[in-house]
């Protein structure tokens, strides 16, 4: 068992990465994803477009560095499980000890108001629907 002050560490340096945060805020909405799901919506976030309108270079490009990088680096932490042959991903044993900050993380980077344990969209779509739900 970890310290607090160790899951802070870990937790404040996996967050560190961009393309880690979004990952792991679309996994913070949809328990269990593919890697071809994550990288087409991630790429899209990236490039501040639809998802129709990602070119498929792109989103293998982002794959790519998902399954060599940011997916075993989450997975060592026990923050997520991925199956190889069916490329899916899904929440780990320990995705909810970081969850809460995961979801600061998400209300600050996203622009949302964080009001103690309740989170408000400032900026809902008129659908309201929250970014990358199902």
């Amino acid at each position: 068992m970890i310290s607090e002050s160790e899951l802070l560490d870990v937790a404040f340096t996996l967050l560190s990465d961009s393309r880690r945060r979004y990952l792991l805020y679309r996994l913070d909405d949809s328990d269990s994803m593919t890697t071809e799901e994550l990288s087409l919506e991630i790429a899209a976030w990236e490039r501040d477009v639809p998802v129709e309108s990602v070119r498929e270079d792109d989103r293998k490009r982002v794959e790519t560095t998902l399954v060599h990088t940011h997916l075993p680096r989450l997975a060592d932490h026990g923050i997520l499980e991925r199956d190889s042959e069916t490329g899916t991903v899904e929440t780990g044993d320990r995705f909810d000890q970081i969850r809460p900050l995961v979801e600061r993380a998400r209300a600050t980077e996203l622009d949302e108001v964080v009001t103690g344990d309740t989170t408000i969209l400032s900026d809902l779509p008129t659908d309201g629907e929250r970014p990358f739900s199902d």
